[in-house]
C-alpha cells in the first residue's frame, strides 16, 4: 500500500511504572465515554479506539443499551435478519452500531472518535486493529505474499494469480491480524480445504481479465466478534463510481512511506473505466473496476484484498486487487481490480 507523503503528526507515548492517578485517569477516559474497560473477548458492545486509554491488552467497550435494558438482566441474544439493522446505538444516540453476536455482513465494530465511517480515513496509513475485519492474509513459507476478504465463515476472495505456483497445502490464512509480526492474541490461523480459480482466468493475456479466485477454509470461523467479519457482496445490478466512499486496505509494500507491518488503508475514488482504458491501452474490459490515479494505491504484497465502498451503512466488496505500474507510483496509471459484480453468479455456484 503505497501513500503520498502527507505531513505525519506523532504521539510519543512514555512507558513508566503508573501511578495511581495517571490510572484513574485513562479508565475515565474510557467511562466519560459510556464504557468500561475489559477484555476484548468479553466485549458484548462496540469497542473504541486505543486512545481511549485502557490498561495494555484491554479495550473500551460500550455496552448496547438493548444488552442492559432487558428484564431478565441478561444480554438479549439478536439474530440478525437479512439486511435488518440490528446494531446498537453510540452514547449520543445519533449513530446506529453493530456489536458482536450478530453476523451481518460489511459492518465492523471498532470506531476511532468519530464514527462517521466516511471521516475515517485521512490518507494512506496504518489502520486500527480490528478496523477492516474481512481483510485476510496469505502465507506460505517466506511470510505474507497476498491478501484476500473473508465473505462467509468459510470462503475467502482473492486474485487467481496469488495462486500459481502454491498448492493448498503451502498456504495458511490468518483472519484477523493486525501487525504481521506481533500477536495480539485476536488472530486465527487457518488451513486450507480447496481453492476454485476462475475456470477463464488467463494470466497470459493482456489485462489478466477473471483474475479472481474463491478459498475454502478447512473450518467454519465465528464471524460475530470485532476481529473477523464478513465483507458483503454486491448485487449483480450495483454499479460504483466517484460518488461513492471507497477504500483499499493490505500488507503490501509502502516504497518507504509507512511501516507495512501494519495493515494499511487509504481512501480511493472510483475512475471511470474509459478514461482508464484509455490510459491502459485499451485492455480494461467491463469486467474490471479501475480506482485512483497510480501515484498512490496498491503495491506488491496487496493483491487479492479489497476494494470496499461503503452503501446504506455496509461496506460491499467492489473490487478485488489485481494489477497496477511495476513503479507502484505512476501517476496516470490507475490501479485495476477484478469487478466482484460480473462473478456473483460464480461465486454463488460455488460456494453454495
Amino acid at each position: 500500500m503505497v501513500s503520498t507523503l502527507l505531513p505525519v503528526y506523532l504521539t510519543i507515548l512514555c512507558v513508566t511504572h503508573s501511578s495511581g492517578i495517571s490510572v484513574a485517569h485513562r479508565l475515565q477516559s474510557c467511562t466519560a465515554s459510556g464504557g468500561q474497560c475489559t477484555r476484548a473477548t468479553q466485549c458484548e458492545g462496540q469497542v473504541l479506539d486505543h486512545t481511549t486509554g485502557c490498561r495494555k491488552r484491554d479495550v473500551c467497550c460500550v455496552i448496547p443499551p438493548e444488552s442492559v435494558d432487558t428484564p431478565s438482566g441478561h444480554a438479549e441474544n439478536i439474530e440478525p435478519t437479512g439486511e435488518e439493522h440490528t446494531g446498537s446505538v453510540e452514547p449520543n444516540g445519533e449513530v446506529d452500531l453493530p456489536h458482536p453476536g450478530t453476523s451481518q455482513c460489511g459492518k465492523i465494530t471498532i470506531y476511532p472518535p468519530t464514527v462517521d465511517p466516511r471521516l475515517r480515513i485521512v490518507g494512506g496509513q496504518s489502520a486500527l486493529e480490528g478496523e477492516w475485519p474481512w481483510q485476510v492474509s496469505f502465507h506460505d513459507i517466506t511470510g505474507h505474499f497476498c491478501g484476500g476478504s473473508l465473505i462467509s465463515d468459510q470462503w475467502v476472495i482473492t486474485a487467481a494469480h496469488c495462486l500459481q505456483r502454491h498448492t493448498p497445502a503451502e498456504v495458511t490464512i490468518y483472519l484477523g491480524e493486525h501487525h504481521l509480526d506481533y500477536v495480539t492474541g485476536n488472530e486465527n490461523k487457518m488451513a486450507i480445504a480447496e481453492w476454485i480459480v476462475h475456470p477463464t482466468y488467463a494470466p497470459s493475456q493482456r489485462g489478466t481479465p477473471n483474475d479472481i479466485a474463491l478459498v475454502k477454509l478447512d473450518r467454519t470461523v465465528d464471524i460475530t466478534g470485532h476481529y473477523v467479519r464478513a465483507a458483503c457482496l454486491p448485487g449483480t445490478m450495483d454499479v460504483f463510481d466517484g460518488t461513492d466512499h471507497c477504500v483499499i486496505s493490505g500488507w503490501g509494500s509502502t516504497m518507504g512511506t509507512a511501516d507495512g507491518k501494519y495493515l494499511q488503508h487509504i481512501a480511493v475514488p472510483i475512475t471511470p473505466t474509459q478514461a482508464c482504458n484509455d490510459s491502459w491501452n485499451g485492455v480494461i474490459d467491463d469486467r474490471q473496476i479501475c480506482v485512483g490515479h497510480g501515484d498512490v494505491g496498491a503495491c506488491g504484497g496487496d493483491s487479492g484484498g479489497p476494494l470496499v465502498c461503503l452503501r446504506d451503512e455496509h461496506y460491499i466488496l467492489a473490487g478485488v486487487t489485481s494489477w497496477g505500474s511495476f513503479s507502484c507510483q505512476h501517476y496516470g496509471y490507475p490501479n485495476i481490480y477484478t469487478r466482484v459484480t460480473s462473478y456473483i453468479e460464480w461465486i454463488n455456484s460455488v460456494i453454495n
